[in-house]
């Protein structure tokens, strides 16, 4: 059985690949996402992920996936201050 091990470790080179790709693409304007590091080949061409996902909502702090769990008056003073900046 194969096992596939996760350790999170993204190589700064890679890091810095999909963050150009993401500020250079008309796609990935206002959407959210989770970079993982699993084994195997690096995505060429990261366009039709950024298509694929759901646009933030206009107004929101959060991601449009993210679980409303913290609403903002129970963030810590520190977060507070860092959004009305």
């Amino acid at each position: 059985m194969l096992e596939i091990r996760v350790t999170g470790v993204i190589a700064r080179r890679q890091l810095a690949q999909v963050l150009a790709a993401s500020l250079t693409s008309e796609a990935a304007f206002r959407k959210s996402f989770e970079l993982v590091a699993t084994p195997g080949p690096a995505q060429a061409d990261l366009e039709p992920l950024f298509v694929a996902l759901d646009p933030d909502r206009r107004g929101e702090l959060g991601a449009v996936h993210d679980l409303a769990n913290m609403p903002l008056a129970k963030e810590p003073q520190q977060v507070q201050g860092d959004i009305d900046a």
